[in-house]
């Protein structure tokens, strides 16, 4: 399973709660990683067919003769060893070079022997002859540790090598980096590549995304800020028309962003935002060309087919969201994974249900691409500038890191000779049968009013680079022809890129955007509540509450998330509106608690005042998620007194606020958990004194288990030493799980399940 990707570990264990922590330091001697010895489990390589218990290595044209790809499609080789060795991501820059990031000491050998030795590079790869194939390579920068993500800009390049993240450039011309630049830090990829930060994506809001690290970025060629989102995706990450991330964790084929992930910690209480890193990739099935007995858990019963050939999904990884016209209409919205242990790159195509997207494969028992090399591995895809796929192929045998690679695998390894040779590598080239070779412009040299006029270029990747080098430039000159862009052009991703250009080079106004939150296309709407946030409250609050009374669902949630960073009085009164009206939609419920930050039981007692509220189950859930929410605060205080001002007229109210509280301290379990207080609730002791009555003996229940300054008994007792001492071998052993399961350990969708609270850990641990 290849899942080169994470966050900076040592930081992360830091932050990893100390359940789960002490969880997990108690059954580590039973689970942690280690290199994998012989013999555990059988190889299935030994009951292999005869034309498949050795995998040879092949030559570029040996390797094209074993693709079979869809119809209509052909499959061209572009770079191949050794001009290119050990690739492993890519990126276009302006005029079509592309930049290639190669990760040379990756795994040597089943131990990883010399990983960290500064053998990698990043490489410019030419088409100069018009042939289809490079024929100019230049190392733009070497003697690199496991560098892992590239992103060209600013007349030069974003580079990241553990521990970081440099700006690279070329002064002299001589097409090497002679320029070098630190500009940010705490970047791991050293001891655990699979998970530590990769991507550098230029997002349609200016923003940089990655995929495994806390923080988005944003760049002017000289410093960088940034801003905390929550760790999520794998290798690789893609984007949709809208500017939504996407991305491929392994198992599942694909993870979106609903919702721009950098609202989630906004409200850390809240426990996670609905939208963020959802399952949208409803589909696991693999169908390869060949036996994959050389994946990592083929020793499991579901994971290979009885001819041996891999059932679902286990390394799935570098995305490409089809955002293009070469492929044709029906492609549009596509994604393209790679899948480097099946030696397949699969497709997945779009639905919507309920307003939300969804993506099934596009073949019920076929690929996209397949191939009966074992040695083909696919780990990063690339809409080119003309609208072909690009796909980087780091051609070797050993894919899965040491940190977790089973005694199984390490058998198959060995039986097929498949640590050897290293240093090779292709990148391949499909596009539709008979379609010219890339000829790509070089934009360098375009003016900044064909730079404007390409922002409604069909390919979303002639559209990004556009908006990129205007705001590079600080085009101050183009703010008229953007405004008449966004004002009269009749194609929405056009007025799309035009409002996010305006904002890049400084020229938007507030006319501009009361303009676009009245545009008729969501999309367009959508970004212009998100930079209305930056406005004036009081101008543009008429019109995000008009925006999130539109039907489309996930502008209504962008609204809502808006309207939380208005932080007024009327933003929340707006919001505690929207809770009436939109209880039954779970991602509104979850983002207008999001936006009630430290305000949500002052929104429940608003609901309250309607003696009539909660009506039904989905007002319920409402309530739930603003009281919960509260109580996991520094709020749990005024919870209480909510309850208390209740008691006398709405003894049911108070009890259903009572059950929450009930469900926080996790009352009906074995362990509950004490509630901390910042202060005596007002009335408190009065209540649960007041005698026989189910709503005392209800609050006489959760009493045991609260705790507040002052209150006898309420400070926890002191760690012993010995707990001390597996708390800290906890956060060591935590740094390896955190990539799955999450820093918190509230675990990261359904493939990787929360470890804090959990009983079956729990029962491990003793």
């Amino acid at each position: 399973m290849f899942r080169l990707s994470g966050v900076a570990g040592a930081a992360a264990g830091a932050t990893t709660t100390a359940v789960a922590l002490v969880i997990v330091a108690s059954i580590a001697a039973r689970s942690a990683p280690k290199v994998a010895g012989p013999g555990q489990f059988a190889p299935h390589s030994a009951a292999l067919p005869g034309q498949w218990d050795q995998s040879p290595v092949r030559s570029p044209a040996q390797a094209l003769a074993g693709f079979d790809v869809a119809p209509g499609f052909e499959v061209s080789l572009f770079a191949s060893e050794p001009m290119i060795e050990d690739p492993v991501a890519m990126a276009f820059d302006e005029d079509g070079r592309l930049w290639v990031v190669e990760m040379q000491s990756y795994m040597p050998n089943i131990e990883g022997d010399g990983e960290l030795s500064p053998t990698s590079r990043v490489v410019v790869l030419e088409d100069t002859d018009g042939d289809g194939r490079a024929d100019r390579d230049t190392v733009f920068l070497d003697g690199l540790v496991l560098p892992r993500a590239i992103l060209p800009c600013h007349g030069g390049a974003l580079v990241i090598e553990p521990p970081n993240l440099l700006f690279c450039r070329d002064t002299d011309a001589d097409g090497r980096a002679d320029e070098k630049k630190v500009i940010l830090t705490g970047f791991d990829g050293h001891e655990n590549p699979e998970h530590a930060g990769n991507a550098l994506r230029w997002g349609l809001d200016n923003w940089i995304h990655l995929s495994q690290f806390e923080i988005d970025i944003r760049f002017d060629g000289q410093k960088a800020i940034t801003r905390p989102v929550p760790r999520v995706g794998q290798w690789g990450m893609t984007f949709d028309d809208s500017g939504r991330a996407c991305y491929t964790p392994n198992s599942d084929s694909l993870y979106m962003d609903y919702v721009p992930k950098h609202y989630r910690p906004r409200n850390d209480p809240q426990g996670g935002l609905r939208g963020v890193y959802a399952r949208v990739g409803r589909d696991v099935a693999v169908f390869s060309a060949r036996p994959n007995t050389g994946v990592n858990r083929g020793y499991r019963t579901a994971q290979l087919r009885a001819d041996g050939r891999l059932a679902t999904l286990t390394s799935a990884c570098g995305p490409a969201m089809y955002n293009a016209d070469l492929f044709g209409p029906e492609f549009a919205g596509n994604v393209f994974l790679c899948e480097p242990a099946a030696n397949i790159i699969k497709r997945i195509v779009p639905r919507e249900r309920n307003g939300l997207p969804y993506w099934v494969n596009a073949y019920s028992d076929d690929e996209f691409l397949t191939s009966t090399d074992e040695r083909f591995r696919p780990v990063d895809a690339q809409v080119a500038p003309d609208g072909s796929l690009f796909v980087c192929d780091m051609y070797r045998g050993i894919i899965q890191h040491r940190t977790y690679l089973t005694e199984y695998l390490a058998g198959e390894i060995r039986a097929r000779g498949l640590e050897t040779p290293l240093g090779l590598g292709r990148i391949y080239r499909i596009a539709p049968t008979g379609a010219p070779v890339m000829s790509p412009r070089k934009l360098s040299e375009a003016t900044n009013t064909e730079l404007v006029e390409l922002l409604g270029h069909p390919n979303q990747q002639q559209r990004v680079t556009a908006q990129r080098l205007l705001i590079e430039r600080r085009a101050t000159d183009a703010g008229g022809a953007l405004e008449s862009l966004l004002f009269n052009s009749e194609n929405p991703l056009a007025r799309l890129h035009a409002l996010r250009t305006l904002e890049g080079v400084g020229q938007l106004s507030q006319r501009d955007v009361l303009l676009a939150l009245a545009d008729a296309d969501p999309r367009v709407v959508a970004h212009a509540c998100e930079i209305a946030e930056s406005m004036d409250p009081f101008e543009v609050l008429d019109a995000l509450v008009r925006a999130a009374q539109r039907p489309e669902r996930l502008l209504r949630v962008q609204a809502a998330l808006s309207l939380g960073a208005l932080q007024t009085e009327g933003a929340r009164e707006a919001l505690v509106g929207l809770a009436r009206a939109h209880a039954g939609d779970e991602f509104m419920r979850s983002a207008i608690v999001n936006s009630l930050a430290g305000h949500e039981v002052e929104a429940a007692a608003m609901l309250l005042v309607d003696e009539s509220w909660p009506g039904d189950a989905a007002d319920r859930a409402m309530m739930a998620e603003l009281l919960d929410t509260g109580l996991r605060s520094g709020n749990a205080a005024d919870v209480l007194d909510l309850c208390v001002r209740l008691a006398a007229n709405s003894p049911a109210r108070a009890e259903a606020i009572l059950a929450r509280v009930a469900s926080v301290q996790k009352l009906g379990e074995q362990r509950p958990r004490t509630l901390r207080l910042a202060r005596e609730p007002r009335g408190w002791t009065e209540l649960v004194l007041a005698g026989s009555g189910h709503l005392s003996e209800q609050a006489g229940r959760s009493d045991r288990f609260l705790a507040w300054p002052g209150r006898p008994d309420s400070e926890k007792a002191a760690l012993t030493s010995d707990q001390r001492l597996l708390l800290a071998r906890g956060a060591q052993v935590y740094v390896y799980c955190q990539g799955c399961h999450g820093s918190n350990g509230q675990g990261m969708g359904v493939p990787y399940p929360p470890l804090a609270d959990s009983p079956r850990v729990a029962r491990r641990a003793h």
